[in-house]
């Protein structure tokens, strides 16, 4: 019978014959105890949960983020931006910060000299400090705009007016992009406000907002000024690759000087100077490990952050913790500050207790969002607790969380929500020769997001490195020093000494060495012993710049990057266009004709787009999308569904930069379609190119024949071996398994929820949600009217490898450029 239905029809044969194959291994087979449902079932909830969607305040590095975080049965399973506080778009940390709530190596109770205690123990020893009025205590935590926080540190004060409290973080965030009202041009030194950081997503939509799409956008220009690219360099109008010393002469004179002419730059509306040009310092940890040096401090208590792994290198802030009678530290999960606690207290996450942030004139709510029953404590607790008072949220705050209510005021208490202004840094503290550059990285930021693998895995959105970092240095320099990718080399400064690999990046500028901060952790769950550590040459004096020198070693360690397997095109396929072209180019793009009741297409504005990478961690927290870990990465086997190419463009030493995001395409004649023997994808009749999971029998040929290069392959059980929470899993997505392909739905759950009605339309994917400068639009192209379809008939809109005549149904609008400009 087989070999009959092979001669009439080979795919029919290939079909019968993966179906015998299944029914017998699943005779034959028994799945293990604990393990994860097949994707036919789905995911862990079985039963149909409808989704809760709570408003909340996350806040990062002292700066409170209005979230919606999407729950199910009572857990959280997606946070998003609140579009009452904007565009409702986010960036990739905060979309991240899911993982963090379900990181399986939380504390669970305290300890006590390393062994398990009650939490009686904790209250006892809070006890013995508020009834000694605070003499030899010191409270060091990090920055906040939690007014709750500010007002049980007032009170604490208070009580122990003997006790001293400090201040630390090792990063500032970038001012928020602001302009002037009437600026039509800005003139940035050192300042990347697109670039990671808790203003990332408001300033993006900000910026977006500045340019506008009207056709005196021409009149409106951003001027970039610095060394080491970045995402606002990659955006600018103008980008101007300048060594640190000249970066500083420019600050210095206020961007109107003798340089700015000689660099040909036009007088500016408005100068926004960036973080790194002012000298943060140590700031208020110097007088704590002066204290603690001189054997002043009895009992030092750190409410959160992580100083003996990102203190200034010169004030050795381990050795100086030594010194202190007692420590004891409150943190989330094991890191190197904890180590040298007596006691450690488990720390609530932002998602299980009460908050109450400053933002501007307003106020900002938060709200625990998972019960659970292991007793951890917050700041605030703490502080109470020191204090002798314990309060308790009130009736009426309670009611504003409820209704969503935020109440305007101001209040007393300082956050760190924004840096100065001036500039601090003095150009003859950098002399002739290599001098090295810190900067914040674009998913660890200081080193907090280490044990985060969605950021691990997530590609740097300049250099392209995932799971470490290098020190990266312009092709000009490596060639004078004899350098290639891969290469250890030893970096000394100020007499400290690590040894890191080499990693030529176009268009930083010469004699720079550029470091990522955040890596090389001790104690970071899975992130341990990953990277190189920047601090351990960071120092108070010189916390941006500093002199060094570099020596090649005889190793070599090749960085992972995933620009080693997606090669660039001499041909850059995210395109550009002038406004005279624009003006006569009827269009890119030949319409396919549509029928049905809905047919879905995208369409993504390259002109708009910064490449933060916000909507690829959307996309993974959304669609239940594994981590694989950096051997597979390394064989080019990551399984994001939404990749962003980088693309550059012109001279090597000081190239344009653009970025493009890359889903599936959804072709109308799509090519991986005809070759699968199984018939696993397939099309369906409002236009979506569709995986059915449970008929993939792992051939391959789809992805073979798909030239965009966008599906992936479960090579092994990756969510068996890199388990990810079951509370944490969409239920209304599939969990795959071991052979079987997966790629871009569309967010097909999201599209059968309205047509369900257990959601409200229109509908809206994952990626488009987040995206903080609507880059993205998702919609119905048998509407009109629809916003999708309005962009289909611009000029700009074109389809990726057009030629192919796929048809797609992603295309894209080129990137504006201004006549004559490259």
């Amino acid at each position: 019978m087989l070999a009959e239905a092979a001669r009439l029809d080979r795919r029919l044969a290939m079909k019968l014959l993966g179906a015998s194959a299944a029914l017998a291994a699943a005779a034959a087979c028994e799945r293990k105890p604990g393990s994860k449902p097949s994707a036919a079932r789905g995911t862990h909830f079985g039963d149909y949960a409808r989704p809760v969607t709570y408003a909340t305040t996350l806040e990062q590095s002292g700066v409170p983020i209005p979230v919606l975080v999407e729950t199910v049965n009572g857990w959280p399973i997606k946070i998003d931006g609140n579009p009452a506080w904007g565009t409702g778009g986010s960036s990739a940390i905060t979309q991240a910060q899911l993982l963090d709530f379900y990181n399986p190596l939380r504390l669970t109770r305290p300890l006590l000299r390393g062994k398990p205690a009650r939490p009686a123990a904790v209250e006892e020893a809070l006890s013995r400090l508020a009834r000694g009025g605070g003499r030899g205590v010191h409270i060091l935590r990090p920055p906040t705009s939690n007014i709750a926080v500010l007002r049980a540190a007032e009170r604490a004060a208070a009580a122990l007016p003997d006790a001293q409290i400090h201040e630390w973080a090792p990063i500032l965030p970038e001012a928020p992009f602001d302009p002037a009202p009437g600026s039509r041009s800005i003139l940035c030194i050192g300042a990347d406000f697109l670039g990671p950081g808790p203003h990332q997503a408001e300033s993006a939509a900000a910026w977006a907002a500045w340019r506008g799409g009207s056709d005196d956008r021409r009149h409106r220009q951003l001027f970039v000024a610095e060394c080491v690219p970045t995402l606002t360099g990659a955006r600018a109008d103008r980008r101007l690759r300048l060594a640190p010393r000249d970066l500083l002469q420019l600050a210095h004179e206020g961007g109107r000087g003798a340089l700015a002419r000689r660099l040909g730059l036009p007088d500016v509306d408005q100068v926004l100077i960036g973080r790194e040009l002012q000298d943060d310092g140590a700031g208020d940890l110097l007088p704590l490990v002066a204290a603690l040096r001189r054997g002043e401090v009895e009992t030092l208590i750190v409410l959160g952050g992580n100083p003996a792994y990102d203190a200034p290198a010169d004030l050795d802030f381990a050795a100086a913790m030594k010194h202190a009678g007692s420590v004891i530290v409150l943190a989330d999960t094991l890191n190197e500050t904890a180590g040298g606690a007596g006691m450690l207290i488990p720390e609530a996450s932002q998602l299980e207790r009460w908050g109450e942030y400053r933002r501007g004139g307003n106020r900002l709510l938060s709200q625990p969002l998972a019960g659970t029953k292991v007793r951890r404590w917050s700041a605030e607790e703490i502080l109470d607790r020191l204090a002798g008072t314990a309060e308790t949220a009130q009736p009426a705050w309670m009611k504003a969380v409820h209704e969503q209510a935020f109440a305007a005021g101001g209040e007393s208490g300082a956050a760190a929500d924004a840096t100065e202004t001036g500039v601090s840094v003095r150009s003859d503290d950098l002399p002739d020769g290599l001098i090295l550059v810190f900067r914040p990285d674009a998913s660890v930021w200081d080193g907090a997001h280490a044990d985060n693998p969605w950021l691990q895995e997530l590609p740097d959105p300049i250099s392209k490195l995932v799971w470490g970092n290098a020190a990266t240095v312009a092709s000009s320099t490596a060639g004078t020093l004899g350098l290639e990718n891969g290469d250890i080399v030893a970096i000394e400064s100020a007499g400290r000494r690590i040894e890191a690999p080499i990693w030529v990046l176009p268009g930083q500028a010469g004699g720079t060495v550029a470091l990522p901060l955040g890596y090389g952790r001790a104690v970071a769950g899975l992130g341990s012993d990953i990277g190189i550590n920047a601090y351990r040459l960071r120092t108070a004096r010189h916390p941006w710049y500093a002199p060094c020198t570099v020596a090649k070693t005889e190793g070599r360690a090749v960085p992972i990057s995933t620009e080693l397997h997606h090669p660039l095109a001499e041909d850059v396929p995210a395109r550009r266009m002038s406004r005279r072209d624009e003006a006569e180019q009827p269009a890119f793009y030949r319409q396919q004709s549509e029928s049905g009741q809905h047919q879905w297409g995208m369409v993504i504005d390259l002109d708009a787009c910064i490449g933060c990478s916000a909507c690829t961690v959307a996309c993974q927290a959304e669609n239940n999308i594994p981590v694989v870990g950096p051997e597979e990465v390394a064989r080019g086997r990551e399984m994001h569904w939404l990749r962003i190419d980088r693309y550059w463009r012109g001279d090597t030493d000081d190239p344009g930069i653009d970025f493009m995001p890359v889903p599936c395409m959804h072709c109308e004649t799509a090519p991986c379609e005809p070759v699968c023997p199984v018939g696993a994808t397939v099309h369906s009749s409002e236009g979506l190119n569709q995986m059915v999971y449970p008929r993939c029998i792992g051939t391959r040929t789809c992805a073979n024949n798909c030239p965009y290069k966008v599906r992936r392959f479960n090579w092994f059980d990756y969510q068996e071996e890199a388990p990810r929470s079951e509370q944490s899993l969409n239920p209304r997505v599939s969990v795959r398994e071991r052979g079987v392909m997966e790629k871009c739905t569309y967010c097909v759950q999201r599209i059968e929820a309205v047509h369900a009605g257990d959601k409200e339309g229109p509908v809206r994917t994952a990626c488009q949600q987040a995206c903080p400068t609507e880059a993205i639009t998702f919609g119905d192209l048998a509407d009109p009217d629809s916003d999708v379809a309005r962009k289909r008939a611009s000029p700009r809109n074109y389809a990726l490898l057009g030629g192919l005549n796929l048809a797609p149904r992603t295309t894209y609008l080129a990137r504006r450029e201004e006549d004559g400009d490259g």
